[in-house]
């Protein structure tokens, strides 16, 4: 009756491949004739046997430990119970390894695998070193760098953006403090010498830039200030009345702030320009990130239109070699049947041939059978004729 299952490690050979039931049968088989050969062949070069055994073993169980975990971590054990599930598989007893710890440790010197030891046993991690992988784990650092330079890099000039922001900011203050220091000290008390007098306001307003105009004068009025000679000299034909005409009267108040609420409106002169409102460095630096999220959201849309261009291009190339592959398949199918057809016809033909080749014996062995007949035919019509004669 043929076993079924593992058997006894210790009853199996490995140099003859031969797996016995008891210790009895591995008596008679180690002092059988085939296995004294091959022991004696074994002698020679022992060392050469147990390394050949050695890395077809660990070849085998890399190739499991690949294939079915990868690169997750698992117990020893457990891929050991998997490999030794073969009937076929390469015995460790016939390595240069004792134990499985001792494998487990060989491995994780030579950087095959990163292992560690726990109170629950070995557990093993298999490192992948193919090529494929490397330039694919390099790719995705050079991205990683690539990303983190972009990142730093703006983060930098955020900082230095900022940074700039915060000095004019605080030039600025320095410069409003200086002003208020310069009022403080140009400012006088209010006396009036009699209580009957008209309060009279003289204020003057710096000119700015694209305005020439002057608030001054002890009657309050505002005088525009031409921007230059011609349209100081040239009267406006399409007003009614002149610059001069048109400035209300002064008018008194009972307070220094009805006086100064209630002044003059300015007049419409068509010669003033608009001064642009000036940006804050704030502003500036959104504008400039709004800008920049622009010119990367069109380079990420440009690089995903590319993307999209070469695996368009690479499916068409696919496509292609797929078609040439179905051609060269059905030009190899022509040719097979035409293979088929001939040979067909070479079997006919034979065919025909032997057919041909048994008629003409059949017609030789039946002139044959007549010549034999009429050779006994003769022998009878002579038996005949000597009886006859005897008689």
């Amino acid at each position: 009756m043929k076993a079924k299952g593992l058997q006894k490690l210790r009853w199996y050979c490995q140099i003859c491949e031969k797996q016995c039931r008891d210790e009895n049968g591995f008596k008679c088989h180690c002092a059988s004739e085939s296995h004294q050969r091959k022991i004696l062949l074994v002698a020679e070069s022992p060392e050469k046997y147990v390394n050949d055994y050695s890395s077809e073993f660990q070849r085998d169980f890399l190739k499991l430990l690949s294939t079915r975990y990868g690169t997750r971590r698992v117990h020893a054990n457990l891929v050991y119970q998997e490999f030794i599930a073969d009937r076929t598989h390469l015995h460790m007893n016939a390595t240069k390894w004792a134990t499985l710890s001792e494998f487990v440790m060989h491995l994780g010197k030579e950087g095959i695998a990163t292992v560690d030891e726990t109170p629950k046993g070995w557990f093993i991690q298999w490192v992948d070193n193919s090529p494929k992988t490397l330039a694919r784990q390099e790719a995705i650092a050079k991205k990683e760098r690539m990303e983190m330079d972009d990142e730093q890099r703006e983060q930098k000039l955020i900082q230095q953006q900022i940074d700039k922001a915060n000095a004019l900011k605080q030039q600025q203050q320095e410069h409003a403090e200086g002003e208020d220091d310069k009022v403080e000290e140009g400012a006088t008390e209010l006396v009036r010498e009699n209580e009957e007098e008209k309060i009279k306001l003289d204020i003057s307003i710096k000119p700015t830039v694209g305005t020439g105009l002057k608030l001054g004068g002890g009657a309050g009025l505002l005088k525009p200030k031409s921007l230059n000679a011609l349209a100081a000299k040239k009267p406006n034909p399409f007003s009614s009345k002149s610059t001069s005409s048109s400035t209300p009267a002064p008018t008194s108040a009972s307070t220094t702030t009805s006086t100064a609420t209630t002044g003059p409106s300015l007049p419409n002169n068509s010669t003033n320009t608009t001064v642009p409102k000036k940006r804050s460095a704030m502003e500036e630096i959104i504008e400039r990130e709004m800008a920049k999220k622009k010119r990367l959201s069109e380079l990420d849309s440009f690089r995903e239109r590319e993307g999209d261009r070469d695996r368009d291009r690479d499916r068409d190339r696919e496509r292609d070699r797929e078609r040439d592959r179905d051609r060269d398949r059905d030009r190899e199918r022509e040719r097979e049947r035409e293979r088929d057809r001939e040979r067909e016809r070479d079997r006919d033909r034979d065919r025909d041939r032997a057919r041909e080749r048994d008629r003409g014996d059949y017609d030789n062995e039946r002139e044959r059978e007549r010549g034999r007949e009429r050779d006994r035919d003769r022998e009878r019509e002579r038996e005949r004729v000597r009886d006859r004669d005897r008689y």
